[in-house]
């Protein structure tokens, strides 16, 4: 029996910004896996019960910061290059020192976010008409699923600067929050909500 309507969304105020990169427990890059792995793999590990929904939609919150990263760092392993840089250092060093940035944070984060929005071509564009092929032939574990990436517009006033330091904090929620560029926690929720419920699907929000 098929499952009720259901709408994954992935990728939203989870995302991080760290001034240094650093190691997971995984052994991954602190930013790579909380802003783009994470979202990944969940969106895998409940894909069976999307697909038995009747219509379920796959919504992952993105940024337009991915338009920044220069073509030199837009690396499927660039993370996992880094990573080993660090893994490497530490065994020289025998500390937990990070290895030296080969990009800034923001460069980094904004990697992070192209790394999302590949995930959505590729699921669009690859995984789901297969899905729609084994369907055709016969298969009952594909019904209806739509993948959309939406971005809901610069929110300052999340944690995404929960790891600046407390000037970078206080500037970001008191001072950038009144910028014209920025949008509030509200806006940037209805945005996400009318792509959710099909209302906003193949149109541009925002950018942020």
């Amino acid at each position: 029996m098929a499952s009720p309507r259901l709408c994954l969304i992935t990728g939203g105020n989870t995302a991080i910004i760290t001034a240094q990169p650093t190691l997971t427990g995984d052994g991954f890059d602190t930013m790579y896996q909380v802003n783009h792995l994470g979202h990944f793999l969940l969106s895998h590990l409940l894909l069976p019960q999307l697909l038995n929904s009747d219509a379920a939609r796959l919504v992952v919150v993105g940024s337009q910061q991915y338009s920044t990263v220069p073509l030199e760092l837009a690396d499927p392993l660039f993370f996992h290059k880094l990573a080993a840089q660090q893994q490497q250092q530490q065994q020289q060093q025998g500390t937990a020192a990070a290895a030296a940035a080969s990009a800034t944070a923001m460069q980094r984060y904004s990697l992070t976010k192209l790394y999302n929005l590949w995930f959505t071509k590729h699921m669009a564009a690859a995984v789901l008409p297969q899905l729609e092929h084994s369907h055709d032939n016969g298969s009952s574990s594909s019904r209806r699923l739509v993948v959309n990436a939406v971005t809901p517009g610069f929110v300052p006033t999340t944690e995404l600067s929960r790891y600046a330091g407390p000037i970078g904090r206080f500037a970001m929620k008191h001072i950038i929050s009144w910028a014209p560029f920025a949008v509030t926690v509200q806006e940037a929720a209805n945005r996400v909500a009318a792509v959710c419920d099909g209302a906003a699907e193949g149109k541009t929000l925002a950018s942020g």
